[in-house]
């Protein structure tokens, strides 16, 4: 199937790379926005969130 998919156009191989890399890059800005829009006290609780002897 792979050689039938290079062998049929070598244009298509470019919008493939450029798509894989665009598809890439939106999901690294989306998870970057989303890591920086939480408040401090949000992560501060995620990160003792496994050494709490409370929550057990």
């Amino acid at each position: 199937m792979y050689k039938y998919i290079l062998a049929s156009g070598g244009e298509n191989i470019n919008w493939m790379a450029i798509f894989s890399l665009l598809t890439f890059f939106t999901l690294f800005v989306i998870s970057a926005i989303a890591i920086w829009g939480k408040s401090k006290a949000y992560i501060q609780h995620m990160a003792e969130l496994p050494l709490d002897e409370e929550s057990k």
